[in-house]
């Protein structure tokens, strides 16, 4: 009976920690807007990459940005905003082949007609976020704000956005 419930107690605490750790990654788990997930970037490096907002937006939108939207009609741009920061170490941690990745072909969008959200793919710069907060990289001290548009047909919703390897996050609607 004593060995029992050591081998109890080791195995309800690998459980809590896989637990733990499948819920701080993000693997699998769908998560609210706002919700970090923790990625290790080295040895001794760690980023959180939250997705912050989610909004549908409009062609016109695009075309005030520089984004030529004129074969865009019947299409609903969703603004994706970012960020990405440094929970552990410094800039000079992280080992940038393990950062994720935030470009626009790393986005997938689950659309409420059973279609996918398609990236929309820039040449050059547009800032997507609400209030133009777009940031080129991050410091020890301030994280990387980003933004990507998704495109869906005008009749859809979009329902959840995923980060490639980082995870999901679901969309409320409203």
């Amino acid at each position: 009976m004593r060995r029992i419930l050591p081998v109890a107690a080791a195995s309800t605490a690998l459980l809590l920690l896989t637990s733990a750790c499948s819920a701080a990654s993000g693997d699998g788990d769908d998560l609210a807007v706002g919700t970090s997930v923790e990625v290790s970037a080295g040895e001794a490096a760690s980023l959180a990459v939250t997705v912050t907002d989610v909004r549908a937006g409009t062609v016109e939108d695009l075309s005030t940005m520089g984004v030529d939207a004129s074969s865009l009609a019947g299409r609903v741009p969703w603004f994706v905003t970012v960020t990405m920061g440094l929970t552990e170490g410094t800039i000079q941690d992280v080992d940038r082949d393990l950062m994720p990745s935030l470009a626009p072909d790393q986005w997938s969008g689950e659309v409420s007609n059973g279609a996918d959200a398609q990236p929309l793919q820039v040449i050059g710069d547009y800032d997507c976020t609400v209030d133009g907060s777009a940031n080129a990289g991050f410091t020890d001290d301030e994280p990387l704000v980003d933004c990507v548009a998704l495109l869906t047909a005008d009749s859809a919703e979009l329902e959840s956005v995923t980060l490639m390897d980082v995870g999901t996050w679901v969309v409320a609607a409203g």
